[in-house]
């Protein structure tokens, strides 16, 4: 399929998307292991796709450069690849763009920032043990 032209690959039907109520948010963040809990956070709160929350914690993801706490907003300019890992623009315009950092994320990136080691405008977000 990755060498058919758009129009003739088969169409796919889109299911609803399901969302999770406050109740199951709150349940779910709080059964994530503390590591994992501001990259969850950030996943549900701003509905970023998977490549773009891989390109957070990946090569020149998500640095802290592009979280703007003063004007509220994450910037996304990058996604990386499912498959390769690869980060690139991402695929679309649209999804070039900034999300609103809502007060209750900000606070969640604000203590993450804090207690991880790479706090530095060009450390990535989401780093590995490594940076």
């Amino acid at each position: 399929m990755l060498r058919l032209e758009r129009n003739e690959r088969p169409k796919v039907d889109r299911r609803e998307m399901r969302i999770l109520s406050r109740e199951e948010i709150q349940l779910l963040v709080d059964a994530t292991p503390e590591r994992y809990r501001a990259i969850v956070t950030t996943a549900v709160m701003t509905g970023m796709r998977l490549g773009e929350l891989l390109g957070l914690m990946w090569g020149d993801g998500l640095m802290w450069g592009d979280v703007d706490f003063a004007a509220g907003v994450i910037r996304v300019r990058r996604a990386a690849d499912q498959n390769t890992g690869a980060l690139a623009p991402p695929k679309t315009p649209q999804a070039k763009r900034d999300i609103a950092l809502a007060p209750v994320l900000a606070k969640v990136l604000r203590e993450h920032r804090m207690a991880s080691p790479f706090k530095a405008d060009t450390d990535r977000v989401f780093p590995s043990a490594t940076g």
